[in-house]
């Protein structure tokens, strides 16, 4: 416990008082109007709403960190999303690891406001449109990955069929 100086009567207090005993002044609203100040306006701020509905639904692809800025941590997501994949495959009881992105999901939901603001609205991070590009990105590699994928069968399928029917017309 220490004494602090009030910056409106010059008395001194408890650091533990919440205002100061003399003259009510309250340090810790002004150093929430600083905190204030270092946040982005209103209207671009990140929702923590948002954020919990694309680590819901869209945890593999690691598009909430993406959404939040966090690039290393969107890519150890997408690593982990197919580590579960693998291991969910080869052993069911692993589907467990499902709970992971609906447990941080609503740790989203729940966190306080002004922490989740303090953590992911700074006005002093760039990395937030940074985040939304790179993600843009792996999303679009992931996606045509995906695709080839799924069409990879197809196309052996019917280069099969093209080695046959050309080994049948040779006979003739």
């Amino acid at each position: 416990m220490a004494l602090i100086k009030c910056k409106e009567c010059g008395k001194e207090f408890s650091d533990m008082a919440a205002a100061c005993p003399n003259c009510g002044y309250n340090p810790s609203l002004e150093r929430k109007k600083k905190e204030e100040e270092t946040l982005l306006p209103e209207d671009k701020r990140k929702s923590k709403i948002t954020a919990g509905f694309l680590c819901l639904f869209l945890w593999g692809f690691g598009a909430h960190e993406f959404y939040l800025g966090n690039v290393g941590n969107a890519i150890a997501w997408i690593i982990i999303g197919g580590i579960a994949a693998i291991a969910t495959a080869m052993l069911p009881i692993l589907a467990l690891l499902l709970l992971i992105p609906i447990i941080y999901a609503v740790k989203l939901w729940t966190m306080p406001q002004y922490k989740f603001d303090l953590k992911y609205n700074q006005i002093t991070s760039p990395k937030g449109k940074l985040g939304c590009l790179l993600g843009v990105i792996v999303g679009i590699f992931i996606l045509l990955g995906l695709m080839m994928a799924a069409a990879l069968p197809q196309y052996k399928k019917a280069v099969e069929q093209a080695r046959t029917r050309a080994a049948a017309s040779a006979q003739y």
